[in-house]
């Protein structure tokens, strides 16, 4: 399930700001050894502009660790400081330093690192903390207006954009969950993989993307247009959707190898271990039904689309003939 969290309460407690290199070409590491100042304008936009985006964002992952979580870097440093708050600059620097060690592609930017302990967050009726960590990899120019004695001058200057996090994470201080944004991923992996250590989280939002592309690729296994028609009414007839649901309904029209390589492969793609018995109220995946439904094949290359709610294709019969081929279709009108 996802993790719903209500930040109406939510507060920044402490924050604090390093500057981290790229080590691949060995620009080091400044260490703050004291917290930011802050005061509640900045504490808003704290809030509204880092914390609610990557929370929104409803990336849910979980630390993640080959032998042992508790070697988590992320998780071991996080909970020094849920435990005590009196930790937060010692631990903030190890982190700064484990970002460092992190990040040895050439393509990774330096740039400020910024962490920041959050609390008054709600899930249901327990109050949490969470540990924000954002890095700004560039920063964008504005223009401010500089009076210069008999002359009003504009001026350009460089700062942090609030309108997008580049990358960002918020660790909860309950069962290892971490929200994680990465809008530069697509030049590196390191945030995600070598930094925070992280593994997708099986929510309703990540299965109902599993399981509409599943249903998808069913269809187009399905070569006989009668036989994709029995399957598109035995999936509307369904009102929860599952893995081992789709393997029911599929097994008369596809092979079981075939429908366990789509699985593992969409299993690959997504990067979870998927729950056979994770499921779906197929209301939430209507749209994804709806595109298989409307969507029948009648030969390679042709096919028939229904976009009016209220008719069904109901039998298709197709012929080979001297010319090509014959379709006879039967579309049924709901309620008549």
């Amino acid at each position: 399930m996802n993790t719903l969290l209500d930040l109406g309460a939510a507060k920044v407690k402490k924050v604090i700001v390093h500057h981290v290199g790229n080590k691949f070409r060995d620009e080091g590491v400044m260490l703050s050894d004291a917290e930011s100042e802050h005061d509640a304008t900045l504490d808003d936009l704290l809030l509204k502009f880092f914390l609610a985006p990557v929370v929104n964002s409803e990336n849910e992952y979980l630390l993640n660790h080959e032998s042992d979580i508790n070697l988590n870097l992320i998780k071991h440093y996080s909970s020094l400081v849920f435990k005590d708050e009196n930790e937060f600059v010692a631990a903030s620097v190890a982190v700064a330093k484990h970002l460092y060690i992190s990040s040895t592609h050439p393509n990774i930017g330096g740039g400020e690192f910024i962490e920041i302990l959050y609390d008054g967050i709600r899930i249901n009726d327990l109050e949490i903390q969470a540990i924000g960590l954002f890095k700004i990899e560039a920063k964008n120019s504005y223009l401010d207006i500089k009076n210069n004695h008999h002359a009003i001058n504009i001026v350009e200057k460089k700062g942090i954009s609030v309108d997008s996090i580049q990358k960002g994470a918020v660790v909860l201080s309950v069962d290892n969950t971490v929200f994680i944004v990465d809008n530069l991923g697509k030049k590196t992996k390191y945030w995600l993989d070598s930094f925070i250590k992280a593994i997708p989280k099986n929510t309703t939002k990540k299965y109902v993307q599993i399981l509409g592309s599943v249903t998808k690729a069913i269809a187009n296994k399905i070569s006989l247009p009668q036989e994709h028609l029995n399957f598109s009414e035995a999936l509307a007839n369904e009102d929860i959707l599952s893995i081992n649901k789709l393997r029911e309904i599929s097994s008369p029209f596809i092979e079981k190898n075939n429908f366990d390589s789509i699985v593992d492969g969409i299993g690959v793609k997504s990067g979870l271990v998927v729950d056979a018995d994770f499921s779906v109220e197929a209301q939430k995946l209507s749209k994804q039904v709806k595109q298989v439904i409307s969507k029948t094949s009648i030969s390679k290359g042709v096919n028939i689309v229904v976009t009016e709610p209220d008719l069904k294709i109901s039998s298709i019969d197709v012929q080979d003939t001297e010319f090509g081929l014959r379709a006879i279709i039967d579309i049924k009108k709901e309620g008549v």
